[in-house]
């Protein structure tokens, strides 16, 4: 797992003490198993982390927690908290096998006021030693003088948090696109709880390395022991679930814990509380969205700035896969309506399989009431150049961006975090510059599924023309758009399912046919 996002994650117990969050990300209980899944395309190469002793950087990551609980049947207020969070690391020392010590030392925070538990991190010193493939083999963690009760709670969390592994990769020499789980049980008030996650890496090259992680969690019912509960008392989970993702850069120069990161994550519980022979039926969601930033310490700019952080990036790696098949089922299928003065068109896309390093899919066109033929087509999935970041500013708001390069030519800027990552905000092609002047988010229900939007409205300059194009971007089809309208005509995603074989015919046509 990451060490960085398992301190995070598991520190939001003293956010927001006796919620569901606490229950749901815990120290480690058991040391955690990796199993490779897929090795990746193309070159292989180790994962291994090279620091030099002397190196320091500050990490900064912006936190927002929210909760939500339900008692006796009655809701009570919803909560969110915000906070700022910084540390400085430095490698003190390399072992001949590559095991790296970092001294660590946390700096002031800027923490929400209802949670009073987490100013006691500001002094707090400490180090931890990890091999060269981030696997924790010690830690230590001091108390500043004069500290009470409630930092050494602290503290004790930081200890158990630390013994999980940093970043967990894999033995095997890996490329882009390899896969591997990390599974690992968990406890926190006396309960076990199993975590899992599922890495794949976007991005390799000599410098670092990126990946998508698809996290998940659960718990059997069982007996909780909260600290200080009366001793009369009795807790029992009945039963918990999370989910959520993490996008991670890791620089190899570096390894204890990742350069760059965005993480979110929700767990939901339902338990009982009974007091003195009286039984309270409890249920609970809990969320968290983390952004992580590091860069080279700077005592000059070491203060984090009110709302935000550092602004340094580190070196983007140079390619990208980037599959928008990736995760769909072999059959699934998206229907496509396009609409023109000419009349409407319809087009079906489906989804075969993967064959080395191509998509297989099968196409069907729809024009004037009459069915085309199926056509296999073997799309190639070469990974994308990626030039670097910028920050676009729309409307007045920042959106740091990645700037890729698919083909030679064309360049992109597309949003790098958070849940609209991928839309695109401007491009430049032989077609011209489209950028985008106006973002708003919109819901579209589409066959009784609803679909999450960024709506990016943009203009498309070509010598002395311009056109404007609205676009309802979405990650949650491989079509990237549910909906674009531009002068005379717009496409719209009308239909979808899981078998090919069994689509409905588009209206005015009898049947799919052949």
């Amino acid at each position: 797992m990451i060490r960085t996002t398992a301190l995070l994650l598991s520190a939001l117990g003293l956010l927001v003490a006796g919620g569901p969050v606490e229950c749901a990300w815990a120290a480690p209980q058991d040391a955690p198993i990796t199993r490779l899944i897929d090795g990746g395309r193309g070159e292989k190469r180790e994962v291994r982390f090279r620091p030099t002793v002397g190196a320091q950087r500050t990490e900064s990551f912006t936190l927002q927690v929210d909760e939500e609980i339900i008692s006796g049947g009655k809701a009570e207020p919803p909560t969110t908290l915000r906070h700022v969070i910084r540390l400085t690391s430095t490698v003190t020392s390399v072992s001949r096998e590559g095991d790296a010590r970092y001294e660590i030392i946390f700096g002031k925070p800027e923490a929400d006021e209802r949670s009073p538990a987490l100013k006691a991190l500001e002094g707090v010193t400490g180090h931890i030693t990890l091999t060269d493939r981030g696997m924790v083999k010690e830690q230590d963690f001091q108390v500043p003088e004069g500290g009470d009760e409630r930092t050494l709670r602290v503290v004790e969390a930081l200890k158990r948090v630390m013994s999980e592994t940093s970043a967990g990769f894999p033995e095997e020499p890996i490329a882009v696109g390899a896969r591997w789980e990390v599974k690992q049980s968990a406890r926190a008030m006396g309960m076990t709880i199993q975590n899992t996650a599922v890495f794949k890496v976007t991005s390799f090259d000599q410098d670092g390395l990126s990946v998508h992680a698809d996290l998940t969690q659960s718990a059997a019912p069982q007996e909780l022991k909260p600290r200080n509960a009366p001793p009369t008392a009795k807790f029992y989970l009945l039963s918990l679930s999370g989910s959520g993702t993490a996008d991670m850069s890791w620089d190899l120069a570096w390894g204890n814990g990742a350069s760059n990161g965005a993480i979110e994550v929700r767990t939901q519980l339902k338990g009982w509380a009974e007091v003195d022979g009286t039984r309270v039926e409890t249920s609970g969601t809990g969320g968290v969205s983390m952004n992580l930033r590091a860069a080279p310490y700077d005592p000059a700019k070491a203060r984090i700035r009110k709302g935000g952080v550092s602004p340094t990036r580190t070196a983007s790696p140079a390619t990208r896969i980037i599959d928008p098949w990736e995760g769909q089922k072999k059959g699934s299928w998206y229907r496509i309506q396009t609409t023109t003065p000419d009349g409407d068109g319809f087009t079906d896309t489906g989804f075969k399989g993967h064959e080395g390093s191509s998509n297989l899919l099968v196409t069907q066109h729809f024009l004037k009431g009459g069915a085309g033929s199926e056509e296999d087509l073997r799309v190639e999935v070469a990974p994308v150049k990626i030039s670097g970041e910028a920050t676009l500013q729309v409307q007045g708001r920042g959106y740091l961006c990645e700037i890729r390069e698919p083909a030679p030519g064309e360049k992109t800027w597309a949003i790098k975090e958070g849940r609209h990552a991928g839309a695109t905000l401007r491009s430049e092609s032989s077609r011209g510059v489209q950028m985008a002047h106006k973002l708003w988010e919109h819901t579209l229900k589409i066959k009784g599924r609803e679909f999450d939007c960024l709506v990016v409205e943009a203009e498309l300059k070509s010598g002395e023309t311009a056109e404007g194009i609205k676009t309802w971007f979405t990650s949650a089809v491989p079509t990237g758009a549910v909906r674009v309208e531009r002068e005379g005509t717009s496409t719209n995603l009308v239909d979808f399912g899981p078998d090919w074989t069994r689509r409905p015919p588009p209206p005015g046509v009898s049947a799919p046919g052949k």
